[in-house]
C-alpha cells in the first residue's frame, strides 16, 4: 500500500508527469494552429483522451496492458513531447488575464477552489465508495490479465459501464504502481470545466465578463467541487458534454462552414462522454439535434452526407470496443447488470403521473435547505402531491433497489449533496428561454441550449429511477444550464445584469460552504486526511472494514492460497487487493477465463456483514467451508484444507446459517472510542437456519447487557426440541455452547430473550460450525 505521504525518494511517482507532459505538447501544438488558449486546452483535453483510448485498446489486443509495456509507451510519448516543445516555433500563447477588480476577485476565487480540491486529490486516497466498489477494482484486474476484456465477476459494473475514466487512472496506476494520481482525471475535468464554460458563453453572445461569472458558478456546483477529488467518472463525462456544446455553438452561426474536420472535431468530445458516462447516452442525442439543426435545414443532402459520413464512422469505431466486449460477454452491447433486490436503473413503467412523480422527486434533491422545518413541509407536501396522483413515493417500478425517498440535507456528503440555488435560480430562467418568451436575435442564441438541457433531463426522469445520489449524473445538464442562464440574464437585463449576477455568485457561495470540507476528504475538521495514514484514509466511509481486511490478508497468507476469486457487490475491494498484493506479490485474482476459475485456490467473500452460510458451492464443487475472523464476511477454503490447518473454530462472528428472522444487525459504541457490530432481536425472539452434512455441529452464542443493572436475565436456545435457559446477571458478558442436530438437512434454532431486555441486549457472536470427521483426520 502507498504510505501516508509523497515523498521524493519514491521516484517512481515521477513517471505520473509524463502525460502532462505530452498534454502540453499538444495543447502548444493547438495553439501553433491559431487556437487561443482556451480552445487549444479543450482541443489537447479530447485528443488526449482519445488517443489514450486507441492506444490501450491496440495494446490489448496483443495482452500488452501491463506496466512495462505502458511506461515504455510513455516514455517514447514523453520523449516525443521534448522534442516537439524544443522544436515548435510557435508564438506565445496569450493567457487571459483579470480585468479590473472583479475579474481579479473572480479569479482569485477560482483559483482557490481549484486549490482546495487539488490538495484533497493529492492528500486524499481515493475512498469513495464506488470507486473502491469497481471503478479501481476493474483497473487491477485489466493489469493483471492484460487487457480491457471482461472477466468473471458477481459485480457486473467492473465490466458493463463505459470504461474511459477508468482506462485515463489506468495510465497513472500502472506508471507509478501507486494510486496517487487517480484523483487527478477528475481534478482535470475540474478546471477544464470553467474554461469550457467561459467560452461556451463566449460563443453564445456573452460578454467576457459573463463568461467569468459562468465559469466561478460551475467552479461553486456542489456535485462538481466534490467529484473534483475523487476518482470516479460523473464530472469527466460533464466536462465532455461541456466540449460538445462549446463545438456545436461554431455550428450554430451562419457565417460557420462545416467541413469533414469540423466534424471530426465535434464527434470526439461526445464520443468520449458516450465512452465515460452511460448517461451520455441520454443527454447527448438532444444535444445534438438542437445544436445541429439550423445547419442541418440549410444544407443539402449530399453536403450532409459529405460531412457526418466520416464522423459517423469515426464515432462508430471509437465505441466499437467497449459494446464489442459487452455484447460478446452478455449478448447485450449495454451489458446486463444483475438486478439483485430492485437493482435496475432502467425505469420498469411509464406514464404521465409516473413522470410527475420522478421530477418531483428529483427536484426535492436540489430543494431541501438547512432549515429542517422547511424540509418536512417540502416532503410533505411531495407526498401529498403523491397521493393525489395516486401514485407511491417507493414504487419499485421506479425507485432504485430497496430505496425509500427522502431528500436529506447533507451539503458535505459528495454522493447525495444538491444544488439549490443553481436549481431554484436556474430552471424558471431555462422554462423561459425554452419557452421562446420575448425570443428573437441575439435571445435565440440560447434557446437551442435551453431545450436540449430541458429535453435531457425529461429523458433523465423517464428513463432511470428515482436515487438519492442522482445529483451527481445531473452535471451536464446544471453546467450548460449555468451558462444558458449567465448569458439569458445579460441578454434580458443589460442594465441589472451586474448586481443579478454577484448576487447569484455570492447565494452560490453560501449554498457552497457548508459542503466545502467533503466528509471523506476534511482538511479543517477533524480528523484530518493529513492526521491519518493513507491506508486508513481508504476506509474513511467504512472504518469498520479495516480490521476485516487485515485479517483476510493474515489468514489468505497462512492459508497458502495464492489464486483466490473476489466475489463483491457492493462491498470496497479496492483496499483489500491492494493489501494483498503488497502482502504476496505472487497473487492472483482469478476471473480472466472459466478454466482459470476452476483452479481456485480460496473464495474471499465480501458482502458487508451479511452472514454467510457454513459451506458455499463454487466452481462446480460443493465442499467449499467457511473461515474467517471479525464482524462479517469471510473466506471459503477447501474443507479438507480447513482441517489440515485446524481452523474449524476460527469463524466471522456472525455466521454459518443460511439465512435468519428477527436477527437485527446494529452498531454499538465502545466506551474507549470505536464502534462494535452487534445483531439484536428487538422483537424478543429469532430463528436462524443451517444445513448439516451429518457431522457433528456446535452453536456458539455471546451475549451481553448494555445497560448498568444488577438484576438477572437470561436468554433460551431451542435447538433440540426443547428450550436452554441460559442466565446471566447484570451487564457482564455470557458465552454458551451448545450441541446441534447433525443429521444431514435443514434445521431451524431458536433465540429468546427474557421479557423486558430486548432492547439493552446485543450479541456480538453468533456462530455455527461444524467439526471434522474422525475418518478425515488433522494435520496440525
Amino acid at each position: 500500500m502507498d504510505g501516508p505521504s509523497f515523498s521524493l525518494v519514491d521516484l517512481s511517482q515521477f513517471w505520473g508527469l509524463l502525460p502532462a507532459l505530452v498534454f502540453a505538447a499538444l495543447a502548444r501544438e493547438r495553439a501553433a494552429r491559431g487556437r487561443v488558449a482556451a480552445e487549444a486546452l479543450l482541443e489537447a483535453a479530447a485528443l488526449f483522451a482519445g488517443g489514450v483510448w486507441v492506444i490501450t485498446n491496440c495494446l490489448g489486443a496483443f495482452g500488452l496492458v501491463r506496466p512495462d509495456a505502458l511506461r515504455l509507451v510513455w516514455l517514447l510519448a514523453g520523449v516525443g513531447a521534448l522534442v516537439s516543445l524544443w522544436r515548435m516555433r510557435a508564438p506565445r500563447v496569450a493567457w487571459p488575464r483579470p480585468r479590473g477588480a472583479t475579474e481579479g476577485l473572480v479569479a482569485l476565487a477560482a483559483g482557490g477552489l481549484l486549490a482546495l480540491t487539488l490538495a484533497r486529490a493529492l492528500l486524499a486516497p481515493p475512498n469513495t465508495v464506488d470507486v473502491l466498489n469497481y471503478h479501481l477494482p476493474r483497473q487491477l484486474m485489466w493489469l493483471q490479465q492484460g487487457s480491457l476484456e471482461p472477466f468473471l465477476t458477481l459485480n457486473d459494473r467492473q465490466n458493463m459501464m463505459p470504461p474511459l475514466a477508468e482506462v485515463l487512472g489506468l495510465q497513472f496506476l500502472a506508471l507509478t504502481g501507486g494510486d496517487r494520481w487517480a484523483n487527478l482525471p477528475q481534478w482535470s475535468a475540474y478546471g477544464g470545466v470553467a474554461i469550457g464554460l467561459a467560452l461556451l458563453v463566449r460563443r453564445l453572445g456573452g460578454s467576457r465578463g459573463a463568461a467569468t461569472v459562468a465559469a466561478l458558478l460551475g467552479l461553486l456546483l456542489p456535485m462538481a467541487y466534490h467529484e473534483a477529488s475523487n476518482a470516479k467518472n460523473d464530472l469527466l463525462a460533464a466536462f465532455w458534454t461541456v466540449v460538445g456544446a462549446v463545438e456545436l455553438a461554431r455550428w450554430r452561426t451562419v457565417e460557420f462552414v462545416a467541413t469533414r474536420r469540423a466534424a471530426l472535431r465535434l464527434a470526439l468530445p461526445f464520443v468520449l462522454a458516450w465512452l465515460t458516462k452511460s448517461t451520455a447516452m441520454l443527454f447527448v442525442p438532444p444535444l445534438l439535434i438542437a445544436g445541429l439543426w439550423p445547419w442541418l435545414r440549410r444544407a443539402v443532402w449530399s453536403e450532409r452526407a459529405r460531412v457526418l459520413l466520416p464522423a459517423a464512422l469515426f464515432t462508430l469505431m471509437m465505441i466499437a470496443p467497449f459494446h464489442a466486449r459487452n455484447l460478446a460477454w452478455y449478448g447485450s452491447a449495454l451489458g446486463s447488470r444483475r438486478a439483485d433486490g430492485g437493482g435496475r436503473e432502467a425505469t420498469e413503467a411509464f406514464g404521465p403521473r409516473l413522470f410527475a412523480s420522478n421530477v418531483l422527486r428529483q427536484a426535492s434533491l436540489h430543494v431541501v435547505l438547512p432549515v429542517p422545518a422547511w424540509n418536512e413541509r417540502w416532503l410533505a407536501g411531495v407526498r401529498t402531491v403523491h397521493r393525489w396522483l395516486g401514485v407511491d413515493t417507493n414504487d419499485p417500478r421506479t425507485t432504485l433497489w430497496i430505496l425509500t425517498f427522502d431528500a436529506p440535507y447533507s451539503p458535505s456528503d459528495e454522493t447525495i449533496a444538491g444544488a439549490p440555488v443553481h436549481f431554484v435560480l436556474g430552471l424558471p430562467i431555462l422554462l423561459v428561454v425554452a419557452a421562446g418568451w420575448r425570443a428573437g436575435g441575439a435571445r435565440d442564441r440560447v434557446r437551442w441550449l435551453a431545450t436540449a438541457v430541458l429535453a435531457g433531463a425529461a429523458l433523465f426522469c423517464v428513463s432511470l429511477k428515482w436515487q438519492p445520489w442522482a445529483t451527481r449524473l445531473e452535471q451536464p445538464l446544471f453546467l450548460l444550464g449555468t451558462a444558458v442562464a449567465v448569458v439569458a440574464v445579460e441578454m434580458g437585463m443589460r442594465r441589472w445584469a451586474r448586481p443579478v449576477a454577484c448576487g447569484t455568485v455570492v447565494l452560490a457561495g453560501v449554498a457552497w460552504w457548508p459542503g466545502a470540507d467533503t466528509v471523506g476528504r476534511t482538511l479543517w475538521r477533524s480528523p484530518r486526511i493529513t492526521e491519518m495514514p493513507r491506508d486508513v484514509n481508504y476506509y474513511r466511509m467504512l472504518p469498520r472494514l479495516a480490521f476485516r481486511d487485515r485479517a483476510f490478508v493474515d489468514l489468505i497468507a497462512r492459508s497458502g492460497a495464492r489464486r483466490i476469486w473476489l466475489q463483491n457487490v457492493h462491498d470496497l475491494a479496492y483496499p483489500l487487493m491492494r493489501r494483498l498484493q503488497a502482502r504476496m506479490p505472487d497473487l492472483t485474482f482469478v476471473g480472466a477465463t472459466a478454466d482459470a476459475f476452476g483452479r481456485v485456490e480460496a473464495i474471499v467473500t465480501l458482502s458487508l456483514g451479511v452472514a454467510m452460510p457454513l459451506y458455499g458451492e463454487f466452481a462446480g464443487r460443493s465442499d467449499w467451508r467457511l473461515v474467517g475472523a471479525g464482524p462479517g464476511d469471510g473466506i471459503y477454503l477447501p474443507a479438507t484444507r480447513v482441517w489440515e490447518l485446524g481452523w474449524e473454530r476460527n469463524m466471522p462472528d456472525f455466521a454459518g446459517w443460511t439465512k435468519h428472522i428477527g436477527l437485527t444487525p446494529a452498531e454499538h459504541d465502545l466506551p474507549g472510542g470505536g464502534r462494535l457490530s452487534v445483531r439484536t432481536i428487538p422483537s424478543g425472539h429469532a430463528q436462524l437456519f443451517y444445513e448439516s452434512r451429518g457431522q457433528p455441529m456446535r452453536l456458539r452464542v455471546t451475549a451481553r447487557r448494555l445497560a448498568a443493572v444488577s438484576d438477572r436475565w437470561s436468554f433460551s436456545v431451542d435447538a433440540l426440541g426443547a428450550d436452554v435457559v441460559v442466565d446471566c446477571e447484570g451487564s457482564g458478558v455470557k458465552e454458551i455452547e451448545l450441541p446441534l442436530p447433525s443429521e444431514p438437512g435443514a434445521h431451524v434454532i431458536g433465540l429468546r430473550l427474557s421479557p423486558g431486555v430486548a432492547q439493552d441486549t446485543v450479541f456480538t457472536r453468533v456462530q455455527v460450525i461444524d467439526l471434522p470427521q474422525p475418518s478425515l483426520g488433522r494435520r496440525l
